[in-house]
């Protein structure tokens, strides 16, 4: 295999039967079942990070991450192995073949507008893409009764905003669109947005916390009350709300005007997280309760 070549992964069989996914040089690919990877496997048989993948030197290597089920590398169990052409690798029930992509132009890429489901990929996939390319243009992404954007100028992310939502922070929008796992996403690149947004945090910064975050907003709301369960604020409260702090103060008062933690992580100021933190401080306080 030379260095002259891409290469993608296809998958053959398994729930994603018939997608193809380009195999960035360079950078580890994650597999596994956690929502937050760069290939995410809905299968029970499938760990949550399963195995990775990577380029290096124009060659294509696997190996396994101390998976419950393991690799299979053209029907025989592997920890790790060299990948060629036409090789098969069963993860769970997912058959996934590599493929010779195109040959890697020296000219950077054409502008073009990309579509695709968000069940299939996930956000920060698409963004790592648009910033590898160094792309500038508008990702647009539209869920069941939302849709946001994610501006980029030559790889850089910009600005963020959701289109219910005009008053939210662009890093308050930012990370709850890269939450989102299902509806649709287009990338058009005639619409840059206008030439001052700005979303206050570098690029490689945001991308880098992205997973962190979702996996510990992920823990957290496991121990949360449903978005949309009915809360109440004790009366008289369990202390003091001089010693709360003024984002506790204001989840506080949140639940008192929505009554529901979704009515506290829409209308915080904050992050999704944050609000989520700041909630959880106060159920555990007494300051909140179940109605």
């Amino acid at each position: 295999m030379g260095r002259d070549e891409e290469f993608a992964l296809r998958f053959e069989a398994g729930a994603r039967a018939g997608e193809v996914f380009p195999l960035p040089a360079g950078r580890e690919i994650i597999v596994g079942r956690a929502p937050d990877l760069d290939i995410t496997l809905d299968d029970s048989r499938v760990s949550r990070r399963h195995a990775a993948i990577v380029i290096d030197g124009g060659q294509v290597a696997i190996r396994d991450l101390d998976s419950r089920n393991g690799i299979f590398v053209n029907g025989q169990r592997s920890e790790k192995a060299r990948l060629k052409p036409g090789d098969r690798v069963r993860i769970g029930a997912s058959v996934i073949v590599l493929e010779v992509a195109v040959p890697v132009e020296p000219a950077r890429p054409v502008a073009r507008a990309i579509a695709g489901r968000l069940d299939q990929i996930t956000v920060v996939a698409v963004l790592e893409q648009l910033v590898a390319e160094e792309r500038t243009g508008r990702l647009t992404l539209r869920g069941a009764h939302d849709h946001g954007s994610i501006y980029l100028r030559h790889g850089h992310i910009s600005f963020a905003s959701i289109e219910t939502q005009p008053e939210y922070k662009p890093r308050k929008a930012f990370f709850r669109l890269v939450a989102w796992r299902s509806g649709a996403y287009e990338f058009d690149p005639s619409d840059p947005g206008p030439v001052d947004l700005h979303l206050g945090e570098s690029t490689r910064d945001l991308l880098h916390e992205v997973p962190q975050y979702l996996e510990t907003l992920a823990e957290m709301r496991d121990k949360l009350p449903l978005p949309d369960a009915s809360l109440l604020v004790p009366s008289p409260p369990p202390g003091d709300l001089k010693q709360l702090t003024a984002d506790e103060f204001t989840a506080d008062q949140l639940v008192r005007k929505h009554g529901t933690l979704q009515g506290v992580l829409d209308h915080s100021p904050g992050t999704d997280l944050e609000a989520t933190w700041h909630f959880s401080t106060l159920l555990e306080r007494g300051f909140i309760e179940l109605r």
